[in-house]
């Protein structure tokens, strides 16, 4: 029983996240002035527009709060 729920979770764990279209694409790493810079030249993912829906590609980007009192 312990060796099924182990590889269930290492199968889970290795699963590609899917929760990428929740987020927009000003909010990713991978955005450059409207391109996608880790897809595929094929793709053309190109003049995204930066409130759209993002890409598979989404990585979040590291949110640095510099509070200065």
């Amino acid at each position: 029983m312990g060796f099924l729920r182990n590889v269930l979770r290492r199968l889970r764990n290795s699963a590609p996240r899917m929760d990428w279209y929740k987020h927009k694409h000003e909010d990713c790493v991978n955005f450059d002035n409207g391109v996608c810079i880790n897809a595929p030249r094929f793709l053309n993912l190109t003049n995204l527009n930066p409130k759209g829906q993002s890409c598979p590609h989404f990585k979040a980007k590291e949110k640095v709060e510099a509070e200065k009192i």
